[in-house]
């Protein structure tokens, strides 16, 4: 007895059915380590259940036995199940196999997690094992996995953005007292709470060892070995023919190569993914993101940050206090004081100015602006008489665009216009990005966009022009 209990060691545990028993193999580093404690674990578990006079089946229902008359496990982890879920607990009679895949990064198990729901029914069609239930022959190939829709948390679970989504959503449950632990998540597939790994759970208990062995392999493969490249490999075909064909890319094969291409290093495919999700599926996150990392590029112009910001504002992407104060400031640098107006304005307006430690400085903002808006009205019909004597045309779309911020769309796009047919000898780029902008906010999306496909420098500012033909 000492004996078993040495082999067996923490490999067999109780479950919540007395005629039930949970195996487990340790970490195995091949699929040769799989078969190896596999036999192992069955040999050994098998002649210690004949020394009792029992006999061990793998499957995934008794073929004939009964649920209501079987014992429960005395622990208190059933007792609580039992209490809660009632006949629904008693009658899970039933047996499946359950394969783990180390991954110490929870962001990529997340996002593999994500992408391997797609093969689950798969993997359940390769594995029945469960026509029998009651002694009857129920018509399916796997009864199993219908009676355990019966537990809440179970089936294929929805994709989550990422690993802390899904520590929020279950801490949520846990709040609320629905469950107390992410081990009463029983979906197919979960990233698991307490191990690094993500478990496949959907699968029914193969009778023949060597095919569970095989299963075990199909899902060491379907993971690639955490190949992180290959699988953007595998996805960019798919994408760009649902491109070709006209149709709307998959958002979750689009995330999944986004996330490939950030963790092998591949920032510019990353960068192109993330054009892809801002063209497809336009959210304020994807945006963010894109938007950062274009003007933390080497070489993107400091003078253009201002720019940056203003497309970010227009995509929803200003994120906090710091974004509006800096795109206010660098208004008020560029000669723009009614968009810093607006900026500040619409920073008290949404609670993100005007509270905190930093209220007193949003306040003089606020004050600066609204004198520098009085001060640039007063001043209106003298400055533009001075930029049209100006030996190019940069004052004239300087003129132009702080029009257009004052309710004067029409007179300050024929200003930009004047301007630019004028000649702007310093970065002429920045005035047709400038130009656009002024445009797509009136409303003239071809004119908006012929300004945007002109521009070719390449400080930044084709990179945003390519941005700003994405908004819509």
């Amino acid at each position: 007895e000492e004996r078993d209990k040495t082999i067996l060691r923490e490999r067999v545990r109780a479950e919540m059915h007395q005629a039930m028993v949970e195996t487990g193999t340790g970490i195995c580093q091949n699929i040769d380590d799989v078969r190896r404690e596999l036999f192992e674990l069955r040999g050994e578990l098998a002649a210690l259940a004949r020394k009792g006079g029992l006999r061990i089946i793998a499957a995934s229902t008794h073929p004939f036995s009964d649920w209501k008359t079987q014992e429960i496990t005395q622990h208190e982890r059933y007792k609580v199940l039992v209490e809660d879920l009632q006949d629904v607990a008693r009658a899970n009679l039933i047996f499946g196999l359950h394969v783990h895949v180390g991954i110490k990064d929870r962001e990529v198990a997340m996002a593999l997690a994500n992408q391997v729901r797609y093969f689950l029914p798969h993997l359940l069609s390769l594995t029945t094992s469960s026509p029998f239930w009651l002694g009857r022959n129920t018509g399916l190939k796997s009864v199993r996995c219908e009676i355990f829709k019966r537990f809440p948390r179970t089936g294929i679970p929805d994709a989550f953005d990422s690993y802390r989504s899904f520590e929020d959503f279950v801490d949520l449950l846990v709040k609320t007292n629905c469950i107390d632990n992410g081990k009463k998540i029983w979906w197919d597939v979960r990233v698991h709470q307490f191990f690094d790994t993500v478990e496949i759970r959907v699968c029914d208990m193969p009778t023949n060892i060597e095919h569970t062995i095989a299963i075990v392999a199909l899902v060491q493969a379907l993971y690639a070995s955490n190949d992180l490249a290959g699988t953007a490999r595998e996805i960019l075909p798919l994408i760009s023919a649902d491109e070709a064909a006209g149709r709307t890319p998959n958002e979750e094969q689009l995330k999944l190569l986004a996330f490939s291409q950030l963790k092998t290093g591949d920032e510019a495919g990353y960068a192109q993914t993330l054009e892809r999700l801002v063209t497809h599926h336009p959210r304020t996150e994807y945006w963010a993101d894109l938007v950062s990392r274009i003007s933390r590029r080497a070489g993107f112009a400091d003078r253009l940050q201002v720019d940056a910001l203003r497309l970010a504002r227009r995509v929803g992407a200003l994120e906090d206090q710091a974004e509006y104060i800096d795109l206010a400031q660098l208004a008020l640098q560029a000669g723009v004081p009614g968009e810093a107006q607006a900026v500040v304005d619409e920073g008290f307006a949404k609670g993100v100015l005007g509270k905190g430690a930093q209220a007193e400085r949003h306040q003089r903002l606020k004050a600066g602006a609204d004198k520098a808006v009085a001060d640039d009205k007063a001043a209106l019909v003298s400055s533009e008489d001075s930029a049209r004597k100006a030996r190019d045309g940069a004052a004239l779309v300087a003129m132009g665009q702080a029009l257009a911020t004052y309710g004067q769309p029409d007179k300050g796009l024929a200003l930009m216009a004047e301007g630019q047919a004028k000649g702007v000898l310093k970065h002429p780029d920045d005035a047709r990005l400038r130009h656009g902008v002024a445009l797509l906010a009136a409303g003239q999306r071809a004119a908006a966009e012929a300004q945007f496909k002109a521009i070719t420098a390449t400080d930044g500012a084709a990179d945003l022009a390519r941005l700003w033909l994405l908004v819509r």
